[in-house]
């Protein structure tokens, strides 16, 4: 699909491959699609990744035996970086309606996010782990913040 649509993909490359725009084109022998670096500083990652997505929703999505960690902190963290992203991908200057695919519970912001900042977007979003019912999600921060 990333191949057919020519479409940026948000993802990780290193420092010394990508080019100034941060982004590399993939794969090598026939570049076809351009992935872009995001960087996070050392607080976003613990506050965003290691924080709010791997310490409260992997495990509460999971209903592991560990109970959920949600810092009010993370999930600042958490908004700031999915709010980055939605900018990154609405202002990427393309014309026509895009495509967005939010591939993880990391992401769980951005389709609302790109939905708000571009209506005519269109939005899938897939999780690698279970969808929580609304009793669980509800423990979340994030549900009483709302």
């Amino acid at each position: 699909m990333q191949r057919h649509l020519d479409r940026q993909r948000i993802g990780s490359a290193d420092r010394e491959v990508v080019d100034v725009k941060d982004c590399l084109r993939v794969p090598p022998d026939h570049p076809s699609y351009t992935l872009r670096r995001v960087w996070l500083s050392d607080e976003e990652d613990k506050g965003y990744y290691e924080g709010f997505s791997n310490e409260g929703l992997w495990p509460l999505c999971h209903i592991a035996h560990t109970r959920p960690i949600f810092r009010p902190e993370d999930w600042v963290q958490y908004q700031k970086i999915n709010r980055r992203l939605r900018t990154l991908f609405t202002g990427n200057g393309r014309h026509g309606s895009p495509i967005l695919l939010a591939q993880d519970y990391h992401f769980a912001l951005l389709p609302r996010m790109v939905k708000e900042a571009r209506p005519d977007a269109r939005v899938a979003i897939f999780w690698h782990i279970p969808w929580p019912n609304a009793e669980v999600l509800d423990l979340s921060v994030a549900a009483r913040a709302s």
